[in-house]
């Protein structure tokens, strides 16, 4: 029995070993999770701005011009989701569709707590960029308070 058991355990620390080094694993708790520079981006993603907003590296479309509009996208999704619908409403308004954290193009350390730290970026992300308070905002899936 007690040698089936450290069979296992050996094959087990064998495995882990193997898939490290074959780069499964991520050993820097502070890496990037995405690099907006990554040659797999579709050209939706190649459109986009960054703005740094705190310690967080913002991917966002901002198109148009009049009325501020913000688009929030659901999860697991990005601003991708609002693609069909952009072109849609510059003509009448600037349209800004930010990638909320660990989603689309917005860089997040693997350490972050995003589920905490989203509308604090949010927020952050309107105050820097100059969008200031008055802003329509339109979700898809999630309720953010301003």
């Amino acid at each position: 029995m007690y040698i089936v058991i450290g069979i296992i355990v050996a094959l087990g620390l064998l495995w882990t070993v193997a898939a490290m080094k074959a780069g499964l694993f991520i050993t820097d708790r502070h890496a990037a999770a995405s690099n907006p520079q990554e040659e797999s981006m579709e050209a939706f993603s190649k459109n986009k701005k960054f703005i740094d907003v705190d310690s967080w590296r913002v991917a966002y479309v901002d198109e148009g011009n009049g009325e501020p509009v913000l688009l929030l996208h659901g999860r697991p999704f990005h601003s991708f989701e609002w693609r069909d619908v952009i072109p849609l409403l510059t003509p009448r308004y600037r349209v800004i569709a930010p990638d909320l954290l660990e989603l689309g193009d917005t860089v997040a350390r693997l350490d972050c707590q995003c589920r905490k730290s989203r509308r604090r970026m949010l927020k952050r992300f309107c105050d820097s960029s100059g969008r200031g308070r008055q802003i329509n905002v339109i979700k898809t899936s999630e309720h953010y308070d301003r």
